[in-house]
């Protein structure tokens, strides 16, 4: 369900049924059970930090899991979502807001909390990312949030997007966000506007895939089986309805420029000559549901799906 590449070089690996594994040489070793695994990062100083749902927040270091308190006093409190900042505040989405912090060991003890008292349009946060000034996009069960200036007396909150369930925030190489839904239509934000690509606009890609590339290129997978390419303004589709209909969850470019598919119950392909080519990465394969697609420093793509995890 979950796969990071620490910058030592070491896997790890969260299951559906929150199971965290790291891989040694040529085989898995669980670390730890949880109820679930939402999210696992690993921040500016190597450490490890997983998101486990109603467990609560965790980190690893040097072999050692240690559980921190959010000190928000919520009976069933859930974290969903990791993420740092170029000022290296860590922060944690919740089904009650928004939480940042400095690391543990720190001497900077700050703390930040932003709810819907705040302005967040929901409490629910599940998706988080840093624009090139340091404004913080937040998403939720219900809309974006824009924050900025977090640390100043002039921080402010505002409503980017009210009324839509939010699946993906990504920012490309123009600054651009670009905005998943849940059965609405995909969104590009730049600066005070929302932008409109006509050939999709009337188009509802219901949890779209979306990847920007090493090129700076936009990839865009549908729920329908089509695969978009935006490259330099123009925007071409692939395979309508060639996946058995099962819809695209996850893209990945290589470092030779090769683009790699992952389906849900449809498994795995290689995108060449603007088609899709089925790869065989085990036996009665063709079920699968690929959660996630990782191209590591050796140029070898990781797998992760519904059967485990595959290279």
């Amino acid at each position: 369900n979950n796969l990071c590449r620490t910058r030592s070089g070491a896997l790890f690996v969260g299951t559906f049924h929150g199971r965290l594994y790291l891989k040694i040489a040529d085989s898995f070793k669980m670390l730890r059970q949880f109820s679930t695994i939402n999210a696992i990062y690993e921040d500016q100083s190597g450490d490890l930090w997983i998101a486990a749902g109603l467990d609560g927040l965790f980190y690893y270091r040097n072999g050692v899991f240690n559980q921190f308190n959010l000190e928000i006093d919520r009976k069933l409190l859930s974290v969903i979502t990791l993420f740092q900042d170029k000022r290296n505040t860590l922060w944690v989405g919740t089904n009650y807001g928004l939480v940042g912090f400095r690391h543990p060991f720190s001497k900077d003890k700050k703390r930040f909390f932003f709810d819907s008292r705040s302005g967040l349009v929901r409490n629910g946060v599940n998706q988080i990312i840093e624009d090139e000034v340091g404004n913080l996009f937040v998403g939720t069960e219900f809309g974006i949030n824009r924050i900025s200036g977090y640390e100043s007396d002039l921080s402010g909150v505002d409503t980017i997007l009210r009324g839509v369930p939010i699946t993906r925030l990504m920012i490309d190489a123009e600054h651009s966000l670009w905005i998943g839904t849940y059965c609405h239509y995909l969104k590009r934000y730049r600066k005070t506007a929302f932008q409109t690509i006509d050939r999709l606009k009337d188009i509802a890609l219901y949890r779209p895939s979306i990847y920007a590339d090493w090129k700076g290129d936009i990839w865009i997978g549908s729920n329908q089986g089509t695969l978009f390419h935006l490259q330099a303004g123009r925007l071409t589709s692939y395979i309508r309805n060639t996946i058995d209909e099962m819809g695209i969850r996850a893209i990945c470019m290589d470092k030779d420029g090769q683009v790699w598919i992952g389906t849900h119950r449809s498994g795995f392909y290689q995108f060449k000559d603007n088609r899709l080519v089925r790869q065989q990465v085990r036996k009665d394969q063709k079920s699968d549901i690929v959660k996630n697609i990782y191209c590591d420093s050796r140029n070898r793509v990781w797998i992760s799906t519904s059967y485990g995890v595959y290279c």
